[in-house]
């Protein structure tokens, strides 16, 4: 299975410029407002405080792009998406997982993905998917649960 949201960052960079674009205007008006009347009004400060607010949010929570691909016998999975954050590729052999917990908060929503290791008992893999809406959530969380069905009856026999 397949499944990506990545046609939805046009209107997440689209929503980001705009963002800025009023912290940078509510930057200017201060700034004017500052150097030439002498005086700071609580309307332009709260505007900018404001502005600043909502793009620390939006980058709160978290990357807007999640790719997972089940075909085959490896799972990848990749969270992209914002200017200056950090992009999350993995690729690993299905029979690895071994389970997995979807943890929401608020709009905040989290994958957590446990895996087999050869070093360590288990690997935890952590990707954001508080963009991801909840049909494709619950397509994930059923292919998520087939290949650890088929997990536990390979190790059973």
């Amino acid at each position: 299975m397949k499944l990506s949201n990545r046609k939805k960052l046009f209107a997440y960079r689209l929503i980001l410029i705009f963002l800025s674009a009023l912290l940078v205007f509510g930057i200017i008006l201060l700034y004017i407002e500052i150097t030439r009347f002498k005086t700071i009004s609580l309307e332009k400060a709260g505007y900018v405080i404001f502005s600043f607010i909502l793009i620390y949010l939006f980058y709160r929570l978290g990357k807007p792009v999640f790719e997972y691909d089940s075909t085959g016998e490896a799972l990848v999975i990749r969270n992209s998406g914002l200017p200056f954050s950090k992009i999350t590729h993995d690729e690993f052999p299905k029979y690895k997982l071994i389970s997995y917990e979807i943890i929401t908060f608020f709009f905040f929503k989290r994958i957590y993905l446990k895996l087999k290791s050869r070093r360590k008992e288990e690997t935890i893999l952590k990707y954001e998917i508080s963009f991801v809406n909840n049909q494709e959530i619950n397509r994930l969380k059923k292919s998520l649960e087939e290949i650890i069905e088929k997990n536990k009856k390979k190790l059973s026999k």
